[in-house]
């Protein structure tokens, strides 16, 4: 797994410790796992959509979000 890295580092992003592994399971299957390490009681749970839509700009409210693109195989 890699650790993840907030672009800012506050007071609530360091209670957490975050690992994301990224996993072939079958040709154009993949697998993303996220490891959360930290105090449960603080997580923010969104309720459930009535109805689901896309969205824009995620990532200013979220932090589990993956951007895949084709290029060279990781090497470590």
């Amino acid at each position: 797994m890699r650790t993840l890295t907030p672009f800012t580092a506050t007071a609530q992003t360091n209670l957490f410790k975050i690992q994301a592994e990224l996993q072939a399971v079958a040709d154009n299957v993949f697998l993303l796992l996220f490891d959360i390490q930290g105090p449960g009681e603080r997580i923010l749970w969104p309720t459930p959509a009535i109805i689901e839509s896309r969205q824009n700009e995620l990532w200013k409210t979220t932090c589990l979000e993956a951007f895949l693109a084709e290029g060279p195989a990781a090497t470590d």
